[in-house]
C-alpha cells in the first residue's frame, strides 16, 4: 500500500461514494491498494485469504481462484499518473443480488396476496381470472380451478355488469387511473354477495394493459344493515301515516256523539291510549307481527283490576300483522269500555270471554270473538253510535276484515273474521 497519505484519503472518499463493490489497484502490478466495505466483504467470501493482488483479464473480468471469471468495470482516472485504477465488480454478482431481491420481493408479494383478509385477483383484459387468493375463493365459493374457467362477467349480477364495464373501459382508455364501486357477485351456491370492488391497471412498457388488479371486499353485512334501516324507515313512515289516519277517523266519528268539549277530550284520550298500547307492542316485538295474546292482554289490563276470574282469554299462540294489531287493539278497548259502562263488567257477576281460532266455515281464515254473559240485560241501541262504527267499520278496515256486532239480551257478542294474510302461525 502506498505511503502517500493524501492518496489514501482521496481513495477513501472515492471508494465510499462508489456504489457496489469498488477496489483501487496499482496500474501496472494490479496490487490491491484500497477497497470499500462492500468489496472487503466480497473478497473475504471469495478468497481464503485477503489477496495482495488481483488478476484482471482484458480489463473486463476478474479471475477468481479456480479460474471462474467475474465481470468487472475498470475506470482509469482522468488525471495523469494518478497511481491507481478503479475496479467495480458488476455483472454476475449484481445479477445475483438483483435475483435475490426479486425473489424476496416475490415472496413478500405472495405472502401479502395469499394472507390478505380481502379478496385479491389478477384479471385479464378480457375479464378472465388469472390469479386469485384464498379470501376471494372463500367469499364467492369457487375453487381456484373453477375461477380459471370463468370471467368476472360470468359471476357479476346482471344489474351491475353494465356499470362495471363502463368504468373498466374508462380505465383501459386511460381516462381514470382506478375505480371503486359497490357491486353484487353471484356466489357458487346461488346467493348474492355484496362487495366493494377496487380495480387498477398494470400496464406494459408500451402502455398496453398487462392485467387488472382487483380487490374484492365482502360488504354483505353492511348492505344488510343498510337495507334493514331503509325498511325500518319506510315502515315507520307507513305506520305514522296510518296512525294519523286512525286518529283523524276516530275524532271525526266521535264529534256527533258527545255533548261537550270535555267529554270529547276524555273519550279521545282514552282511545289514544289504546292506540298507543298497540303501537308500543308493535315497536317492542317483531318488525312485521305481534302475538295476538299480547295484544288482547295489554288492552284488557286496565279493566282486569279486582276482576280476577271474570275475564277469560283463550286461543292458540299465533302472530298477527301490524295492521291487525291496530285493528284488534282498538276493537278490544272499545268493547271493554262499553262492558265497563253498560255490560258484563258493570256489575259484580258478569264475565267476558275473548277467544280466537280457525274459522269453521273456512279453515284458511281465522276469527276473534268477544262474548259477554251474566251482565245486565242488553237492549239494542235506537241509533248507531260511535262504538258501533269502531267495531264494524274502523277496526275491520285495518286489515280488510268483516265484523258483526250482536246485541244479544244475554250479553253483547262481537266477531271479526281475520283474513289469512294477516295471520302468522
Amino acid at each position: 500500500m502506498p505511503e502517500n497519505a493524501g492518496l489514501r484519503r482521496k481513495l477513501a472518499n472515492i471508494l465510499s461514494q462508489t456504489p457496489g463493490q469498488a477496489i483501487a489497484i496499482a496500474p501496472e502490478t494490479s496490487h490491491l491498494i484500497q477497497f470499500n466495505d462492500q468489496a472487503a466483504d466480497w473478497l473475504k467470501s471469495h478468497f481464503r485469504e485477503m489477496p495482495r493482488s488481483l488478476e484482471i483479464a482484458d480489463g473486463s473480468a476478474l479471475i477468481l481462484p479456480g479460474g471462474r471469471k467475474v465481470p468487472v468495470e475498470t475506470f482509469v482516472p482522468a488525471e495523469p499518473d494518478a497511481g491507481y485504477l478503479l475496479v467495480r465488480l458488476s455483472g454476475e454478482d449484481d445479477q445475483q443480488i438483483s435475483i435475490a431481491k426479486l425473489r424476496a420481493d416475490e415472496a413478500l408479494f405472495r405472502a401479502t396476496f395469499e394472507n390478505a383478509n380481502v379478496g385479491i385477483a389478477h384479471v385479464g383484459e378480457d375479464g378472465s381470472w388469472l390469479r386469485v387468493n384464498d379470501a376471494i375463493c372463500a367469499t364467492l365459493g369457487y375453487t381456484r380451478d373453477e375461477f380459471m374457467q370463468m370471467t368476472f362477467q360470468d359471476i357479476t349480477h346482471p344489474d351491475d355488469l353494465e356499470a362495471d364495464l363502463d368504468l373498466l373501459n374508462a380505465l383501459v382508455a386511460g381516462d381514470i387511473r382506478s375505480y371503486s364501486m359497490d357491486k353484487r357477485y353471484i356466489n357458487k351456491s346461488g346467493h348474492v354477495v355484496w362487495a366493494n370492488l377496487t380495480v387498477a391497471a398494470q400496464r406494459k412498457s408500451d402502455g398496453q394493459i398487462s392485467h387488472f388488479i382487483s380487490i374484492v371486499n365482502d360488504i354483505s353485512e353492511r348492505k344488510a344493515a343498510e337495507q334493514t334501516r331503509e325498511h325500518l324507515s319506510r315502515e315507520l313512515a307507513h305506520r305514522s301515516k296510518n296512525l294519523l289516519t286512525v286518529i283523524q277517523s276516530v275524532a271525526e266519528l266521535m264529534v256527533p256523539t258527545v255533548d261537550s268539549v270535555q267529554e270529547f277530550s276524555e273519550r279521545l284520550a282514552d282511545r289514544m291510549q289504546a292506540i298507543a298500547r298497540s303501537n308500543d307492542l308493535m315497536l317492542s316485538d317483531a318488525v312485521s307481527s305481534a302475538s295476538i295474546r299480547e295484544v288482547v292482554s295489554q288492552q284488557m289490563a286496565p279493566f282486569a283490576t279486582d276482576r280476577s276470574g271474570r275475564i277469560l282469554i283463550e286461543g292458540p299462540d299465533i302472530q298477527v300483522s301490524n295492521h291487525a294489531v291496530q285493528g284488534i287493539g282498538l276493537a278490544v278497548f272499545e268493547l271493554a269500555t262499553n262492558a265497563l259502562k253498560y255490560g258484563a263488567l258493570s256489575n259484580d257477576e258478569g264475565k267476558v270471554q275473548i277467544s280466537w281460532g280457525q274459522n269453521p266455515n273456512d279453515a284458511a281464515d281465522w276469527y276473534i270473538h268477544w262474548a259477554e254473559r251474566e251482565g245486565p240485560i242488553v237492549e239494542a241501541p235506537l241509533h248507531q253510535g260511535f262504538g258501533t262504527d269502531v267495531l264494524t267499520m274502523i277496526a275491520p278496515a285495518f286489515m280488510g276484515a268483516s265484523a258483526d256486532l250482536i246485541f244479544d239480551p244475554a250479553g253483547v257478542q262481537w266477531k271479526m273474521i281475520l283474513p289469512r294474510t294477516h295471520v302468522r302461525i
